[in-house]
Order: C-alpha cells, then structure tokens, then sequence
C-alpha cells in the first residue's frame, strides 16, 4: 500500500521545515550574526537565518561533486561503548596490544594469555589511548572522569551500551568546567569552543512525559556520582544536554565495519545549520580526532540550500517521517515528503500493486492538517485515525480499495518479513533463507508487492548474506545484483549515495569469492576459463564503480577508500595469476584426484589465494548482522 498520512502538515514549535505565516507584506527582520559565520571564509558557504527555514545553509558558488563544504571538529565525542576498548578514547586510532598473563576467571590457579591495550588507565581500567602522548593529552580531563566511570559502568554491568550518554554528558560538564578561552577556528583541525554546544537545538519542549522522566532518572545514576550535580539548576541543564544529545547527536567513523559506527558526538555548527532531507545533496563522513566532513553528493549550483539525511532513505515516507519525529523531533516538509505521492517515488516504498489492472500502484492520498507538533508527539495515533472509512485508487486504472483492506495486505507482509528477519537475526541462517525466499515467492513474484517496495528490497539484501553464507554463490551474486538494481532504478536515491556502494563492493566480493573458488577446483574447460575470467572482470568493474562513489563521499585519503583501492589491486593479482602461463597449461578435462594434487603441488597458488581471500575479504557474521541490521526497515 502506498499512503501519504502526513503530507501537509503544518509544525509551529520545530526549526526545521517551518511554514512561513503570511504571503502578505514582508517586515525584514535584522538577523544576529551568526557565531560560525567566520567559516564563510574558509567555506563555499553562507550563513542563513530566516522567518521561513530558520538557520541554513547555501551554496555561495557553484560546487562540483565530492566536493568539501564543510568539516567540524566535535568539541564533545566519546568511542561508542563497543569500540571503546578497541579506540582511542582521545583521537580514535586503532590501539596497540600487548599480551598479558592473568589468572582464568573459572580457575585463578591457572593463568591465560589475553591481549590488553598498551596504554590505558590503571585506575578506571576502562579508558585507553594509542599513545603516551594522547594520554597525556587528556590527562586532565580524565582525572575529573576517572572514579565516575567506574562507578557509572558498574551502574549500566547489564547494559553497557546504555552509559554511552551519560559519558556524553559527563563530558560536557567537565569540558565546561575547564573551559578555556577559545575562538571558533573552521577548518583547522580545532574543535568548536564548548560554549558554542549551546547553539544546538535541544527541541526539550516536544519530549514526551515519559521520555523525560526516563532522562531524569538515568541522570539520578549520575549525580549519585557527582555530588555538585545534585542540585535543582544542574540536573535542569544535564536534561537539556540530554535531549540535544537524543536529537543531535552524530554517529560517525566506520573504522572496523562498513556500515557500524564506532563513535558519536555533538557537532554544534551541523547541527544548527544544515538541515535533513530525504533527498540530501550532500553526506557526512566521520574522521579521526572527532572530525566529521561534509562534501557535495552532487554537483550544486550557487544560491542552493546544503541538506545531509539524518534517516534511512528507503523505506516509506510515513515510516521516514515518524522516525524523524520520534528520534529527530522534527517533522519533515522536505520536496520529497510534501510533494503529491502519486507523482513521488515514495509511491514504491511500500507499494502494492492492483490486482485488477496489475500494472498501477493503489495510491491513498491524505491532506490532515497538525498545527502542533507537540500534539502530534504526544499522539501519533491521530494520523492513523485519517485512514478509517478512505479509499485508495490504482494510479493507472482508478480501480478503488479500501485503505483499511490494504492496511491488512501490508501488516501481513510486514508480520512476515518479521518472522524471516528474527530468523536472521538470530543466525538461523538456512531457516531464514528459507523464509526470505518463501516471502519474495509470496509477495514478488505474485506482483503483490511492487518490485521496488522496500520489504523487497530488505528481503533480497539479508537473503544475500544468508546464500553467501552457505556458499551458494550464484544464488548470493543473483540476489544482490536485484538489490542494487532495485534500489538504483527506484530514483529513492541520490546519485553517489553510500547504501548503494556498500552493496556493491559486497557484489564485487561475492563474484572475487566465487571466481576464487572456481579457479581453486582446477581443470576448466575453455567455457569454465571464461566464465572465471568473467567473474574477475565483473568484479573489478563493479569495484571500480564503487571507488568512483566512496570518492565522492569520503575523498582519497579515507580508509574506506584505500581499502577498497586494495581490494581492486588484489582483483588483478588475481585474475593475473590465473591468466599465468603455469595456471593456462591446466589440462582441459577433469583431473584424477592424483592430478589434481601434483597441480596444486606445482603451482603451490591455490591455498595461498584461498587464504589471502579469506583475510582481505570475508566480513566477520557480526558485521553482516550489524550491517543488515542497522539498514532493516523492520
């Protein structure tokens, strides 16, 4: 079903996306000068702040794709709780190990060989650092820190993960209290003068009751630590904090795993100026040092407003809306959200197809005006109402169901989709390829759903992992080229855009996998020769692809972008090695098992490429469970 339950709705206590008041006379308004506006020397940018979209950003000159806009350095950042034993808690480096001996926890006669972090505090145990000189560096913020975070990890021992805001605000209030005098600096690697966090927008006044309630009592955990917090004026402040973090904050910086973030912050210039939109024309990558860089996902001509996307773009509008509103506190009134959905390529996003003329999509479209977001935060469930005694019409035949009876085609879909992903989750993996490929029959191949409707898609990439993961590579290859074509061809998109790269260097993974695994087997017909060739050549052209995009998004210098560089250069290693005259004079027919031993035994290249393949490109099963998981519409 595709239903557009919030397409004019009108929000009077939210910055972003406000509706101007009148068309009648104009009053311009002397506007404050913006305290980043000093970046519009180092920036193609200008500082805006008006009646109608409150604070932005514009375009001052044209800007070509992939280029820097603009870069912020986090004044606040902490590791994410998973990665905090693993980076640097000063500059986000990967940490050196060292080998220790201590005694087993089930035996403390015995002793076992663990690898620790070289430099960490002795005293909390918990914070660590690449070097003597970051550690130094953060010495004395640490010091104020260090007995807090003991006692706030022993607080969270259920729920580690659940600390990481509270660090957040620990930090701030620290940061605060050693304050020194600074001046913004934009583009110098300088991190945004703490004072100027309270530009952030907090949206406190829409947290519902609960939520409030729910901070509060998590920030009791940390004044029970901090004594001085303990007062009516700091936990008011350590609240507002909390909620700029909820609504703000950036994760940032895929060190280990593409598409899992290893670190968040606050970031108060983005956060003021550069608004979401669900067609974004520009994207954030993070760096070390709590850096974070913005560049053109596009080429932008002057005069043009700069918007990054702070939800997953392919899913549903009402999906997308309310997940900004709940987690964002903003409703969203970008082009793609408040045009006519018929005309929208959110038509596709949870589209069903007609069952009379099977060509059209059954569209409903709804005008509910809300005149306060307030209102509508304290009950969503007064959008749902609108579609109570509604029809909705196929787009190409005017064939007319009730949106009620739709409703129920898609709570199906959406109640199966979850049984297959649960399955997934839990790593039942042949149970849950099976289940993904009973739900594609289903509702793909019926043409009940359209191919473009995002539990497809959502379908096609877990049961890529899921194929991949039992070696059936044509199936993994078949499946993943559906998704990347879906996903493309739908124009939910922009150009460039990181959800579709990753698939595709796990596309080129797949066919380097496969080829390897081919090649591995030995005695090809010239037809298995070609196909191999092809598979390598496949490969390496949709890698090559990839790169051109990661360029776009993150520049040469990036991690992600060396690394891919890598996997092309071993591409061609690869196909090399099979095209060298030693792997050409492969007899042409199946080999006797003794042949195939005295082959392996000359050429001694196979084992070595099947290892090498394994190390460089085989993702851990968590990664692909994180991955997938963070990308599910569920």
């Amino acid at each position: 079903m595709v239903t557009n339950t919030h397409t004019s709705i009108s929000v009077s206590q939210t910055q972003n996306h406000q509706t101007p008041t009148m068309k009648s006379k104009k009053v311009k308004k002397q506007s404050k000068v913006s305290s980043f506006s000093v970046a519009e020397d180092s920036f193609p940018v200008e500082f805006k702040n008006t009646l109608a979209k409150g604070k932005h950003l514009l375009t001052k000159q044209d800007i070509k794709a992939g280029s820097v806009v603009l870069t912020e350095v986090s004044p606040v950042f902490i590791p994410k709780y998973s990665s905090s034993f693993s980076l640097c808690h000063s500059c986000l480096e990967p940490v050196p190990k060292v080998s220790v001996q201590r005694p087993k926890s089930d035996n403390p006669n015995e002793t076992e060989t663990v690898e620790e972090p070289k430099f960490k505090c002795e005293s909390c145990q918990f914070a660590v650092y690449c070097s003597t000189t970051c550690m130094e560096k953060e010495k004395e913020l640490h010091e104020l820190e260090c007995n807090i975070l003991k006692g706030l990890l022993s607080a969270f021992a259920e729920n580690p993960s659940g600390s990481d805001f509270l660090r957040v605000l620990l930090r701030i209030h620290f940061k605060i209290k050693l304050q020194k005098d600074t001046s913004f600096v934009p583009g110098s690697d300088q991190e945004t003068p703490i004072s100027l966090i309270e530009e952030t927008p907090n949206h406190r006044e829409t947290f519902e009751k609960g939520s409030l309630e729910k901070i509060a009592s998590d920030i009791r955990q940390l004044t029970k630590l901090v004594p001085e917090l303990n007062n009516a004026k700091s936990i008011s402040n350590l609240t507002t904090h909390a909620c700029r973090f909820f609504s703000n904050n950036t994760q940032f910086y895929e060190y280990f795993y593409r598409g899992v973030f290893d670190a968040v912050g606050l970031f108060p210039m983005v956060s003021s100026y550069v608004k979401h939109s669900c067609i974004p024309n520009c994207i954030i990558s993070g760096e070390k040092n709590g850096k974070i860089v913005i560049r053109a996902l596009m080429d932008i001509p002057k005069g043009i407003e700069l918007t990054c996307s702070q939800t997953e773009l392919y899913q549903p509008r009402e999906h997308r809306r309310r997940d900004l509103l709940i987690n964002r506190h903003i409703w969203c009134k970008c082009r793609r959200c408040s045009s006519t959905l018929s005309k929208s390529v959110d038509r596709f996003m949870d589209g069903i197809v007609c069952k009379k003329c099977h060509a059209g999509l059954l569209i409903f479209e709804e005008t509910k005006e809300v005149e306060d977001i307030s209102d509508l935060m304290k009950n969503a469930a007064i959008l749902d109402d609108e579609i109570k005694g509604k029809n909705a019409s196929c787009s190409n035949c005017g064939n007319q169901i009730s949106v009620t009876a739709l409703v129920d085609i898609l709570k199906e879909a959406i109640q199966k989709f979850n049984v297959a992903f649960n399955n997934y989750r839990h790593r039942n993996i042949e149970q849950a390829r099976k289940l993904f490929e009973s739900y594609l029959k289903e509702f793909d191949s019926t043409r009940t759903l359209h191919v473009y409707n995002s539990y497809i898609v959502n379908s096609l990439i877990p049961l890529t992992y899921c194929c991949r993961a039992l070696n059936d590579y044509p199936s993994a290859i078949s499946n993943c080229k559906r998704a990347i074509e879906y996903m493309t061809n739908s124009g939910a998109l922009p150009k460039n855009y990181p959800d579709i790269t990753e698939l595709r260097v796990t596309l080129g993974e797949l066919l380097l996998e496969y080829a390897q695994k081919k090649t591995s087997t030995g005695g090809w017909s010239q037809i298995q020769r070609n196909v191999i060739k092809r598979h390598y050549a496949e490969a390496k052209k949709v890698l090559q692809t990839a790169l051109e995009e990661r360029e776009i998004v993150v520049g040469k210098q990036h991690h992600r972008y060396i690394q891919l560089l890598t996997y092309i250069n071993f591409v061609d290693r690869a196909s090399q090695e099979f095209e060298s005259p030693q792997t050409a004079a492969n007899p042409q027919q199946n080999p006797t098992k003794k042949g195939n031993q005295q082959t392996k035994t000359q050429t001694g290249k196979e084992n070595t490429s099947k290892k090498t393949i394994k190390k460089v490109l085989k993702k851990p099963p968590q990664e692909i469970l994180d991955q997938i998981a963070s990308k599910s519409f569920a």
